[in-house]
């Protein structure tokens, strides 16, 4: 098999596999985001003034400085996800944004998982075998 059509051929096959893979599991990942957002969210929240953290608590929207802004229960209100379950996490995101809040994100996490798991098997697979073939290392040719 010529060195480029091996290269082509696990890099097609790696770039599927890895497209697949990152895919499917784009709902454990956007899970995974929301918690630690809200970690992140918690620790902010614990390192600001008493003042802040009660208006949050009384459900005014807080703007990047601290300062209480808008109505109370405004459209930057966030759900509190630091006691629920995972489960718990993707039932909220379901009945907000439906299944599709689900999969958000999912078409670009398979576009850049296929080009980067292509890139970097195709070119360490035909990298291997030229290598191979210059040190007269014979290489199964099925």
């Amino acid at each position: 098999m010529p060195l480029w059509e091996n290269g082509l051929l696990t890099a097609v096959a790696a770039g599927t596999a890895g497209s697949f893979a990152a895919v499917v599991t784009t709902p454990i990942d956007v899970v995974k985001t929301r918690i630690m957002l809200e970690a992140a969210t918690s620790f902010a929240d614990q390192s600001r003034g008493s003042d802040v953290v009660e208006a949050v608590k009384s459900g005014k929207v807080v703007d990047a400085l601290g300062a209480a802004t808008g109505k109370p229960g405004g459209g930057g209100k966030k759900a509190a996800y630091k006691k629920m379950s995972s489960l718990a996490i993707a039932r909220d995101i379901v009945a907000k944004d439906g299944w599709l809040g689900l999969w958000r994100g999912g078409a670009l996490r398979g576009a850049w998982t296929l080009l980067g798991s292509g890139l970097y098997l195709g070119v360490y697979e035909t990298g291997r075998a030229y290598l191979a073939r210059s040190r007269g290392v014979l290489e199964d040719e099925t």
